[in-house]
């Protein structure tokens, strides 16, 4: 959620510059403050296991956490 509370997303991530900072496919970076919300994330579908690995950030194998992820679905 935003600083008014709404829910909004950026373009898709390509790089993690550190675990609380990232980068998006047009070129903005983000700090990420805050606690995830693994209530919206489990209402929408991603699995417990995949949100704990993105409790305290984005870990340096984020991306095999993702591509796992969707490996999974496409099953």
């Amino acid at each position: 959620r935003d600083m008014n509370d709404l829910f909004w997303h950026s373009n898709t991530i390509v790089e993690r510059i550190a675990r609380n900072q990232v980068k998006t496919s047009s070129g903005s970076i983000y700090l990420l403050q805050g606690n995830i919300d693994s209530a919206s994330m489990r209402k929408e579908g991603f699995p417990y296991r995949f949100i704990k690995r993105f409790t305290y950030g984005f870990s340096k194998k984020w991306k095999e956490y993702v591509e796992e992820f969707l490996e999974q679905r496409r099953r």
